[in-house]
């Protein structure tokens, strides 16, 4: 047995599977026209049967036909070919094939060796010609519809046709037999019919074609072939074999449709989605990852998936990717990278297809930098919470004993000095209220920016602060992009720790910078050792102090993008730098 095959090794080509059957083959495998014919001219009678292959092309399949043709013509030949691949049996009886297998889905082996025996042992039997009886027969009962159609110079004629085909046309074989393709079909068709047989005639080969939507009965699809068959010299004969093929035309717009329908929702997909091969060679894209990210077509076919992911591992996504089955599907972060050099966060999840030459992986990806952004919002409220819990629990309880402690001393001395320590315990609760409040409903929001005057927000801030002694110099009349209500707020904390850490005599600096402002005291400063600990909540050194003013102050300034740097004063206070801050001219 000699097999042809695309490739060796394959456990699905048709050597491998007739070795599986269990019977008394000897099978030699074979790739490619070249080793065929060089086999069959090495040893001509070394074969009892040739099988083709389902991986093969209808065009090397013909050649291999051809070849053994020329070289061994009784050697029988079996084609193996997909149900995919329509048109492909007939056209390799007509090239002279023996036997052809539509190749199933299960049983293979099975099937395909009951076929070589088949073809083989009708090599062994002694030709003959048929009987007419047995002509008759096989014109008669073949599931196809079958004409005999005479050429004589205009004249075109049916000849003899079977009850196939008159059923196929919608009408009966008297309305057929002896009559022209116009007198037997009507104008509408009948022309073109007559058409096609003289084309056989002038090419002298087969022709095939097909008749629809609107076929003979204008409901269905046939295919038609037709083939010169005898020439007397005066008249030609043909050979009219036609078939209903509406199913396979049916499935084959339903596959047209399916891919229209899949190439749309590819296309205008609201997320990104790129296919790559198994070694991260990105071969196609959707206009929204286009878009997303700024390239072009051509210039992201160009990239890896670790180009445009900067956070792939390569050898750990090839890993991966070599141990997924088609239809398996994974999950993983990545950050992708954008022509304008940007980057953003991506969920992507990965499908491993397969595909005829290869695996391609589809890879679907969505922004998540909103997501992200409110995750780290919710972390920000519970930390907020976590605060405003913790004060509740510890830092308010101590004012309250203090003003129980100044209840029970003015009930039982009357003296005045405990209501007086009474109140101060109050005013402490209330700016500890004030100051949770503003972290807690305000959070980080600033709300829309407008442009506004720097100099009068600080002067308002200052008259909010009840100070007699305090001094302040405004050196600036910067106009900046801020939220005038977060700014006041940012500034009357700033101020009043000026005042409660530098004393009540302090001059407060308020001056320009070439990217913001500043505030500098002329007090004692700030600790270097504590620079990196004031902006933390209930972080304070002031007797009364409720440790939430810098923090509030650190929040306003992160909300609005402002970078704040804590340092020494000129005058050797604490000066608080804000940079990053848009000035309008």
């Amino acid at each position: 047995m000699l097999a042809v095959c695309a490739q060796r090794g394959d456990s699905d080509d048709v050597g491998a599977v007739l070795n599986r059957t269990g019977e008394q083959f000897r099978v030699e495998t074979v790739t490619g026209i070249d080793e065929v014919v060089g086999r069959l001219e090495a040893d001509t009678d070394a074969f009892d049967c040739l099988v083709i292959g389902r991986d093969l092309s209808w065009p090397l399949v013909r050649d291999v036909l051809d070849a053994v043709h020329e070289r061994r013509p009784a050697l029988p030949v079996v084609v193996t070919t997909d149900a995919a691949a329509t048109g492909v049996a007939a056209d390799a009886i007509d090239a002279g094939a023996t036997e052809v297998l539509c190749w199933p889905a299960t049983e293979q082996a099975t099937l395909l060796a009951r076929r070589v025996r088949t073809a083989v042992s009708s090599a062994v039997t002694t030709t003959r010609t048929l009987t007419p009886s047995e002509w008759t027969a096989v014109f008669e009962h073949v599931d196809c519809g079958v004409a005999i159609v005479e050429l004589s110079g205009d004249d075109c004629r049916y000849r003899r046709c079977n009850e196939r085909l008159a059923e196929l046309a919608g009408t009966s074989v008297a309305e057929i037999e002896g009559r022209t393709p116009t007198e037997a079909f009507g104008p509408e068709y009948g022309p073109t019919i007559a058409s096609r047989y003289r084309e056989s005639v002038a090419s002298d080969e087969a022709v095939s074609y097909t008749v629809g939507p609107e076929s003979l009965d204008g409901r269905v699809f046939h295919e038609a072939q037709i083939r010169p068959i005898g020439s007397d010299g005066d008249s030609e004969t043909l050979l009219v074999v036609v078939r209903e093929v509406t199913s396979e035309h049916e499935r084959q717009a339903e596959l047209r449709q399916s891919r229209r329908r899949l190439r749309a929702l590819f296309e205008h997909s609201p997320d990104m989605i790129n296919v790559h091969d198994a070694e991260g060679r990105i071969v196609e894209t959707n206009a929204q990852l286009r878009e997303m990210t700024g390239y072009d077509e051509a210039t992201l076919t160009d990239m890896s998936v670790w180009d445009l992911d900067q956070a792939a591992d390569p050898e750990r996504a090839l890993s991966l990717w070599e141990g997924m089955e088609p239809g398996d599907r994974c999950r993983s972060e990545g950050e992708f990278l954008c022509r304008d050099g940007t980057t953003f966060p991506t969920e992507v999840h990965i499908r491993c297809l397969g595909v005829d030459d290869g695996e391609r992986f589809l890879a679907i990806s969505r922004d998540v930098s909103d997501q992200r952004e409110r995750e780290r919002e919710l972390q920000r409220k519970n930390d907020r919470l976590e605060e405003f819990a913790s004060v509740v629990s510890h830092d308010l309880r101590n004012p309250l004993q203090v003003l129980r402690g100044a209840l029970d001393g003015a009930a039982e001395t009357g003296d005045r000095a405990h209501f007086d320590r009474g109140h101060r315990a109050i005013d402490r609760m209330e700016d500890m209220i004030t100051d949770i409040l503003a972290l807690t409903r305000q959070g980080d929001a600033v709300g829309e920016l407008q442009t506004v005057p720097l100099a009068k927000i600080v002067e308002t801030a200052w008259q909010n602060l009840r100070t007699d002694e305090a001094t302040l110099v405004v050196e600036t009349d910067l106009q900046i992009r801020a939220s005038e209500i977060r700014l006041r707020q940012l500034l009357e904390n700033l101020l009043r720790n000026a005042v409660e850490h530098a004393g009540a005599d302090t001059t407060v600096r308020v001056g320009t910078l070439p990217d913001g402002f500043y505030v500098a005291d002329d007090g004692c400063g700030i600790p270097a050792a504590d620079r990196d600990r004031v902006f933390d909540t209930q972080y304070s050194t002031a007797p009364n102090g409720t440790g939430f003013g810098l923090a509030i102050v650190s929040g306003i300034a992160d909300a609005h993008g402002w970078q704040i740097t804590l340092t020494d004063g000129e005058a050797g206070g604490a000066r608080f730098e804000f940079s990053g801050v848009t000035i309008d001219e």
